[in-house]
């Protein structure tokens, strides 16, 4: 059996440890694919892709492996969030894991809304381990006239 060179918990600490001195120098981790002190919150983040198309926005999250029961959309305040947790192999007693490099926990991701974008119309759908969140563009306001009253006086 091959071992990591570092146990995994030494191994996240020292990412967490180069994450916090990067991110204090260059404002963003090198080890994107784990938390850091400004996503303490989460274990974890998906990767996420986001899409002009000529009507939407569309945010596509890799989340293989979480039941969709587990995610959560909500809209505060112009923002997005998406929430969630992927849950590990070693909630079942019964298994025996000799190696595990995915991350499992819980995930949150944020976006600001486009201004004008009605919550409303924001669309998810989930299909084979990707979420697709459509966001449509606020339609600008058609000009138009305004009647001008006329009062004697």
């Amino acid at each position: 059996m091959l071992t990591p060179l570092l146990p995994a918990n030494d191994w996240r600490n020292f990412e967490t440890s180069v994450n916090d001195l990067v991110s204090s120098v260059f404002g963003k981790p090198i080890f994107s694919d784990r938390g850091t002190a400004s996503t303490s919150a989460a274990a974890w983040w998906p990767r996420i892709d986001v899409v002009e198309q000529e009507n939407a926005y569309e945010i596509h999250a890799d989340i293989p492996g979480v039941e969709p029961s587990n995610v959560k959309l909500a809209v505060d305040g112009g923002k997005l969030t998406i929430s969630g947790e992927r849950n590990s192999h070693s909630e079942n007693n019964s298994d025996r894991v000799h190696r595990s490099e995915r991350s499992y926990g819980k995930f949150l991701r944020t976006f600001s809304l486009p201004e004008g974008a009605n919550p409303e119309d924001i669309k998810a759908d989930f299909k084979h381990g990707v979420l697709t969140v459509n966001i449509p563009k606020p339609t600008a306001a058609a000009a138009r006239e305004i009647a001008i009253n006329v009062s004697e006086g």
